[in-house]
Formats: C-alpha cells, sequence, structure tokens
C-alpha cells in the first residue's frame, strides 16, 4: 500500500499505474532531456517497463512511444540508437510474443514434474497471447522504423554502385 500525508494524517492511496509511472518517470523526462547518457539510460529503463507490458497496455501506450523513435533512433550518438532499437525490439516483444502472465493477481503454482497429465498441467499457468491487432501494430512498427529506413540506406547505396561504375 501506498501512503500519503495530508494534513498531517496518513491517506491510503492506490499505487500508481504501470501507464502513469511509464508515462511521469520515464517518457516525460527522456522528451526533455539534453543529455545523450541519459536519454539511452531512461530508453533502457523504458524498455524493461515495455518488456513486461501486457498487449493492449502497450498498443495504447505505442502513441506516447513515437515520438521518442523518430528523436532516438536518428540521434547523432551511439548508445541512443543502440538502446532506442533494443526498446523497439522489447515494443515488439511485447506486442508479438506468447509468454507466462507475471501479473501477481494471475500467478498460480507452477505444476509439479510428477503430474500425470501434463495438459492438465499447463492449464494452471496463465498466457498471454497476441492477437490480430497487436500483430498489425507490430508490423506497422516493423515498416516504420525498420522496413522504410532500410529501403532508404539501400537505395543510396545502388545510387552510389551507380556513381562508381560511371
Amino acid at each position: 500500500q501506498f501512503y500519503m500525508l495530508k494534513n498531517q494524517e496518513q491517506t491510503k492511496i492506490p499505487p500508481p499505474g504501470a501507464h502513469e509511472l511509464l508515462h511521469t518517470v520515464l517518457l516525460e523526462p527522456m522528451l526533455e532531456t539534453g543529455s545523450p547518457a541519459r536519454l539511452a539510460f531512461l530508453a533502457r529503463l523504458l524498455a524493461g517497463g515495455v518488456r513486461s507490458s501486457h498487449p493492449d497496455f502497450l498498443k495504447r501506450f505505442l502513441p506516447k512511444l513515437k515520438p521518442v523513435f523518430d528523436r532516438c533512433l536518428p540521434h547523432q550518438d551511439k548508445l541512443v540508437r543502440k538502446c532506442t532499437r533494443k526498446l523497439l525490439r522489447e515494443s515488439l516483444r511485447g506486442l508479438g510474443e506468447t509468454r507466462a502472465c507475471l501479473n501477481s493477481q494471475h500467478i498460480r503454482k507452477w505444476p509439479q514434474e510428477d503430474a500425470s497429465n501434463p495438459f492438465e498441467c499447463s492449464s494452471m499457468i496463465a498466457w498471454i497471447a497476441p492477437e490480430s491487432h497487436h500483430l498489425e501494430e507490430a508490423a506497422a512498427l516493423v515498416s516504420t522504423y525498420a522496413e522504410q529506413p532500410l529501403r532508404t540506406v539501400l537505395a543510396r547505396t545502388e545510387e552510389d554502385m551507380k556513381r562508381k561504375d560511371d
């Protein structure tokens, strides 16, 4: 439980949600900072938060992540680009990867090795599986931040090769 002092008495308040924490603690300072080292550090922290997020949450959070990608992927500092690529990779994993649910409300006892039917045991674990709209968002991210820049680089390389031949 979180407590807040208000008029000299403790009041129980609910803990801030993950969305609020990621936005207030990491995203806002990231868009304001000018230090490359701080920018890279915040990108790695944000990647850790994104990695464990539910795909539905991540889909709602993507519009706030896109300015980070736009600012940091073409950044001059190599470490900032590297950490932002990790953030992009973790965002894609969060949208498209099937994994066990890590939310404490859904944790169930791990199946014992001596269980007679493994299919009964697997039903004891809550799974997060991507849906088609999550995969569409992941495809849009790949198209915008990986495929289009790669096509640009390949087109420039072809132009350079033609110039050398002439």
